[in-house]
């Protein structure tokens, strides 16, 4: 078997509204010749920025495209990013594709914030 493959994503600029950052293949997605499982994203690292003057805010979640759903945080909920500095935190979240596998992140003000990560990706078999 395989070993997964090692991603990196980013730098995206965040806006005030969820914005999708990752979301791995759903089953059949680009196939020729078999049909796979799908795939599944294992988020390890992710980074935000500050490039402004002002501490801000960033929330993540994982759940439906586009999504900010109560229930769903993930990573940073809220979490302060001081001015001129970045926050980090390592992690082994797996995302698994389809309707509610998508990373979604969103910032306290618009373009003030910019995230980067490292993730694996694995197949579903």
């Amino acid at each position: 078997m395989a070993a997964n493959r090692k991603i990196a994503f980013g730098p995206v600029a965040l806006g005030v509204a969820a914005a999708n950052i990752l979301h791995a293949a759903d089953a059949g997605a680009g196939a020729v010749g078999y049909t796979p499982g799908g795939s599944y994203v294992t988020v390890t690292r992710l980074r935000v920025i500050n490039e402004t003057a002002t501490p801000r805010t960033v929330s993540g979640f994982i759940g439906a495209t586009g999504a900010s759903a109560a229930g769903t945080g993930f990573g940073f909920v809220g979490t302060n990013v001081p001015a001129n500095d970045a926050v980090e935190i390592f992690c082994e979240k797996r995302i698994n594709g389809g309707a509610n596998g998508f990373l979604t992140m969103l910032a306290s003000a618009a373009t003030a914030l910019t995230v980067e990560g490292d993730a694996e990706v694995g197949d579903i078999g």
